[in-house]
């Protein structure tokens, strides 16, 4: 396990002892939020949320699905 890992895992057991669950699922909403919001940005709004993150990568290295 890396540093990032090891950081992360350790503020998700904080946050379940404390019972922050709802701050977890709120973080977790947000990230998913702002990848689509990328996503679409830099794929000039082709980007479909049924889209795979390599089918994303693909189009937007080799402009193709």
């Amino acid at each position: 396990m890396n540093r990032e890992e090891s950081t992360v895992l350790k503020m998700v057991q904080v946050c379940i002892k404390k019972k922050e669950i709802k701050f977890l699922a709120k973080l977790i909403l947000k990230l998913q939020k702002d990848y689509i919001e990328v996503a679409k940005l830099s794929s000039d709004g082709r980007y479909k949320e049924t889209w795979t993150h390599a089918k994303l990568l693909d189009y937007l290295t080799k402009g193709e699905l």
